[in-house]
């Protein structure tokens, strides 16, 4: 095995990076026109949107990232992974192995030889070996299990902001609306006006 990065922490880190760019794929310019009438048929009203839009994304894309960075780091996933990729990879050796010698026979203790009796012992120990490996792969996988979850969790958290900003952007167009519809200076002092007593 590389000493170097593992396979399935770095297919780890493709599922984060995906599930966050899907997240950022909510926030369109239609969507950012729709909140913002206003600013989107005003002269060079949409490339504003676009700009503030990229930056939005732009900013949480990096603090999305910097957050999974911070869990993996917290939770030594990395460290984790690439032991998960070493135990597998032994298991199939002894996998293949197995298949290749295949079963023995009974044997007969008077007939082994003392370095067949040694194998025996050493047979034990490996064997040992294998079930203490089979239960840290266990307990890795279960591990495994925890992470993922721990990252679905994010992905939703990510959806709810998301849904969030939607909310806001919808709130600051209805504002934005709302201020439009006020009657101008020139309009309320001519108002003032005519209410106004004369002496």
């Amino acid at each position: 095995m590389s000493e170097e990065g593992s396979i399935r922490y770095d297919r780890l880190q493709k599922i984060s990076q995906r599930s966050l760019q899907e997240s950022v794929k909510f926030l369109t310019l239609q969507r950012m026109e729709s909140c913002y009438p206003g600013i989107a048929n005003a002269p060079k009203g949409k490339q504003a949107l676009q700009k503030a839009m990229d930056q939005i994304s732009n900013y949480w894309t990096t603090a999305a990232t910097k957050e999974f960075d911070a869990v993996f780091e917290e939770r030594d996933v990395k460290t984790k992974m690439k032991q998960l990729d070493e135990l597998i990879h032994e298991a199939e050796q002894r996998r293949e192995r197995q298949e290749t010698e295949g079963s023995e026979g009974p044997i007969y203790l008077d007939s082994l030889t003392p370095q067949k009796v040694v194998d025996a012992h050493l047979r034990t120990a490996r064997q040992e070996t294998v079930e203490a490996l089979e239960k840290e792969l266990a307990d890795l996988r279960a591990e495994n299990e925890e992470l993922l979850k721990a990252i679905n969790n994010d992905g939703e958290a990510l959806s709810n902001l998301s849904t969030a900003i939607q909310e806001l952007f919808g709130e600051l167009g209805s504002s934005v609306q709302s201020t439009s519809s006020l009657p101008s200076r020139s309009e309320l002092a001519t108002f003032t006006s005519e209410v106004t007593p004369q002496q």
